[in-house]
């Protein structure tokens, strides 16, 4: 018989989820922040009010609306900041964290060890082998590091807006 579930002691919670809940939301910050600079800054049509959009709707495309991965995002924001301020100019390393962190496997081989988190390519067709690209202990200084290395990122773009 299962327990009725009890409210959730967010104080005391695992900081591996709260540190990976940081660092997760500086991640979709960072792509909003840039997105939004991309668009002051692109001449693109008028904004379509988000709050009118719904499933199906065709929309212009600009910077909220491309497909382009956060790898270009950055790559368009320092092309064009560089020229204003180059000071602001972001490092591409955010994007290997944000990749590990979605494309990537984490374990813990029990509660009390660090997570682990290891990101591996697609499979040589000659090798048939995956080759490692990311390979990590997620530790509190670890994920500290991340979390302060996006937050000195973020504010960068922030500046720049």
């Amino acid at each position: 018989m299962t327990q009725p579930l009890k409210e959730y002691d967010f104080y005391n919670m695992d900081p591996f989820f709260r540190d990976l809940g940081d660092l997760q939301s500086k991640f979709l910050s960072l792509e909003f922040y840039l997105r939004t600079f991309l668009f002051q800054h692109g001449g693109t049509p008028a904004m379509q009010n988000f709050d009118s959009i719904s499933v199906g709707d065709l929309v212009d495309e600009n910077a909220f609306t491309s497909w382009d991965s956060l790898g270009i995002l950055i790559d368009k924001y320092n092309q064009v900041v560089q020229r204003k301020d180059p000071a602001l100019v972001i490092s591409r390393g955010v994007v290997e964290i944000r990749d590990a962190l979605a494309h990537g496997r984490v374990y813990r081989r029990s509660v009390k060890d660090p997570p682990r988190l290891l990101k591996f390519s697609r499979v040589d067709k000659t090798t048939q082998k995956v080759k490692t690209e990311f390979a990590e202990t997620l530790t509190p200084p670890t994920l500290s590091k991340w979390n302060l290395f996006m937050f000195m990122t973020l504010h960068k773009v922030q500046e720049s807006l």
